[in-house]
């Protein structure tokens, strides 16, 4: 990554990735804790224990409790909805247009960013060689 003046975006791109069952690579639904502390989809891992006729973890094959006493992880279905809702309202507020170099967000048409480049956005970053940005 380029730094911390990266957009919001791609952290929440990260958070997202984080919050995928490694089952099905989707976003988790009901949630579920095995006791090896692994994290699937309700229905991914009562899926993938009938196919295979075992109740063991997918991740680490340790033997885990039987399918009628899988536990809800209510707290990481949260932050699922939570992230699902962040992203969505971003990608409503988002420009598409950032700064080659420091990957701020864009700013009204016709200003000029620091960096030298001619652009359609300003970039809040010193211009190279500079100390501070001269507008």
């Amino acid at each position: 990554m380029a730094g911390a003046a990266m957009s919001a975006t791609y952290p929440v791109n990260e958070l997202r990735d984080e919050l995928v069952c490694p089952i099905c690579l989707e976003p988790f639904k009901d949630p579920v804790i095995l006791d090896c502390e692994h994290n699937f989809c309700q229905a991914c891992i009562t899926d993938c224990w009938e196919a295979s006729g075992t109740g063991v973890c997918p991740q680490c094959r340790r033997k885990s409790f039987p399918e009628s006493e899988l536990r809800p992880n209510k707290q990481l279905k949260v932050v699922v909805d939570v992230a699902r809702r962040l992203q969505v309202e971003l990608s409503h507020n988002a420009c598409p247009d950032r700064c080659a170099q420091c990957f701020d967000l864009c700013c009204p048409a016709g200003t000029v960013c620091l960096h030298g480049s001619t652009l359609t956005w300003l970039c809040s970053a010193p211009a190279l060689g500079e100390s501070s940005p001269a507008l």
